[in-house]
């Protein structure tokens, strides 16, 4: 059985090696078709043919365009060929958003008819779509409401109400607590220009009115955008052609050296394959026969 294992294995290496071969193959002669032929006489029995090509830029041109082809009787041989960086342009199309406040209500004509997009490398112009305008919010009125705040004063030679500001932030000065710095008491039974030190805590109040509520709209532009992109190479890949003369003699010659060709290659493998085939047999059944034989052996010999 171990032999047996050891066969299968080598004939599935030869086969993988073989596929690997051919797909490299395949992969090295990948060539792209020609997006325009012209073709000239030069004179009597020779061509010339140019052919064009767009390939990607990374891919080099030698290795994107066949070295020699057969066509219409000519046998065509490359060459030479002239390459040149390709500029496309890549369009996608755009939306943009934008927003807008105000305190009235307002339609899309507030918003400017076009604006300009500029960005990753991408241009152009973006129309206004009227139809995705919306808007909300409420209108904006004024709103009162009292507001107090409070001033600290200390080191005063006296408890005088001229020393105090009467107006501290908008508000307007409401009480003031004088207090002794001597003894940290609130002073009562206030008399005003008695000497200090005193220090003081001056209350101010007032009414503020502020605007609340407006409106918020937004509006879709669309339109498409364009950037030059430089990803692809443009070939012009030369063809000189002659023609291909085959005598009707020669052409019965080379069909009957073929066929001999053929059936001598047929003697030589058919032989080879069937010795090869008769040589892993005997060298995988080897080991029963033997084991046989001395069986046999011993059961004479019993």
């Amino acid at each position: 059985m171990k032999r047996l294992y050891l066969s299968l294995l080598l004939v599935c290496l030869l086969l993988t090696s073989a596929t690997g071969v051919f797909a490299a193959d395949n992969a090295a002669n990948t060539q792209y078709a020609a997006t325009g032929t012209e073709t000239s006489d030069i004179s009597q029995g020779s061509k010339l043919v140019i052919k064009n090509y767009v390939i990607p830029k990374e891919i080099v041109p030698e290795t994107a365009v066949p070295s020699s082809f057969d066509e219409d009787g000519y046998s065509y041989s490359l060459v030479g060929i002239i390459s040149n960086d390709m500029v496309r342009t890549d369009e996608q199309d755009m939306a943009v958003q934008k927003t807008q406040a105000a305190s009235s209500r307002f339609t899309a004509t507030a918003f400017s008819a076009t604006i300009e997009y500029d960005q990753d490398g991408y241009v152009g112009t973006l129309t206004r779509d009227d139809t995705t305008f919306a808007i909300s919010g409420s209108e904006v009125k004024n709103v009162q409401k009292t507001v107090n705040a409070t001033k600290n004063y200390s080191g005063l030679a006296r408890n005088d109400m001229s020393l105090i500001d009467k107006a501290y932030n908008g508000l307007q000065l409401s009480s003031v607590e004088w207090i002794d710095q001597a003894t940290g008491q609130t002073v009562r039974g206030f008399t005003e220009g008695t000497p200090g030190p005193y220090s003081c805590i001056a209350h101010y109040t007032g009414i503020k009115t502020s605007r609340v509520g407006g409106y918020s709209g937004s509006v879709t532009y669309s339109g498409t955008v364009t950037k030059q992109v430089q990803d692809e190479c443009g070939i012009r890949a030369t063809y000189l052609g002659a023609q291909i003369v085959e005598p009707q003699a020669q052409s019965s010659t080379t069909d009957n050296a073929g066929k001999e060709n053929a059936i001598t290659i047929a003697y030589v493998f058919i032989p080879i394959t069937i010795a090869l085939i008769a040589a892993i047999a005997l060298w995988l059944f080897y080991p029963f026969m033997k084991k046989r034989k001395k069986n046999n052996n011993t059961e004479v010999q019993k």
